[in-house]
């Protein structure tokens, strides 16, 4: 029997054609492999994008005879293809809770890893030495550019945060925690391990590595 997929799409006010190509050319293999639900979200405010999409898969979960099993994230500035996402849901069905793909962006001048490890408060990137040429590797925060998790995740820090999942928090020296580090830190204070595969690179529209990225 097939498992239940359901894909958030936070969008704000465009949608890169790179995206729209990738999309378009998974979708259909995706749909073969898993019941797939899509679900989009428009907002000028992140955090309340992915709230409501966190939302609105909790409601049909609780709702429907046919349970979510698997939420994947991808934003709408990522390239990638169907072997990523199957590649990424494979790693869930062998029992990880949470996995990343990994992206690059350019951060001071530099492209780094979208993944980040804990100091403290706050959270850095971590050095691509230290994820080099490892299959997969424990990680304290990852982006949610291209991320999925089993539906007990999302339902058990919902029973915790209500509708407020996601969040942001202000240090005292005035710098942000993300939405995406917040969940990751609370799902990783929930019981669940997040897990990074830097084996599935994807691309970044604002940088990557091109030699790693798909086209």
């Amino acid at each position: 029997m097939k498992k239940t997929l359901f894909i958030c799409i936070p969008c704000g006010k465009n949608v890169d054609t790179g995206f729209f190509r990738a999309f378009c050319q998974s979708i259909g293999e995706t749909m073969m492999n898993w019941n797939t639900a899509v679900l989009t979200e428009s907002s000028p405010f992140i955090v309340e994008n992915r709230n409501q999409l966190a939302a609105k898969v909790i409601e049909f979960d609780s709702k429907s005879v046919l349970k979510v099993d698997y939420v994947l994230w991808i934003d709408t500035d990522m390239v990638f293809s169907f072997e990523q996402i199957k590649q990424l849901i494979g790693r869930l069905e062998e029992g990880n809770d949470i996995v990343s793909g990994l992206c690059y962006n350019i951060f001071e001048g530099k492209e780094k890893p979208v993944v980040m490890k804990k100091a403290g408060q706050k959270y850095v990137f971590m050095d691509e030495k230290v994820i080099k040429n490892k299959e997969l590797i424990e990680v304290d925060a990852a982006g949610f550019a291209f991320i999925a998790f089993k539906s007990e995740v999302l339902k058990k820090l919902h029973q915790k945060y209500g509708r407020r999942i996601f969040d942001i928090r202000y240090l005292e020296n005035g710098s942000l925690i993300g939405e995406d580090q917040i969940f990751c830190e609370r799902a990783k204070e929930a019981g669940f391990k997040i897990m990074l595969d830097p084996t599935i690179v994807i691309k970044h529209i604002k940088g990557t590595l091109p030699s790693k990225a798909p086209s």
